[in-house]
């Protein structure tokens, strides 16, 4: 019988993945790295984004 791992053992890792996720977003819109640490320009840059898409 396999013995499952708590989650938490994958918390470390999990949290890698989505900072690694979250540096691919910013260079695939060209975005620096910067703007992870300021949410209120991520969202200003997120909502321009979606206006112009709508617009």
């Amino acid at each position: 019988m396999r013995v499952k791992p708590a989650a938490a053992d994958f918390a470390p890792r999990l949290d890698e993945l989505h900072r690694d996720l979250d540096r691919a977003v910013c260079a695939a819109y060209g975005w620096g790295c910067a703007v992870l640490d300021d949410e209120e320009a991520m969202l200003r840059r997120l909502l321009a984004l979606n206006l112009q898409r709508a617009g």
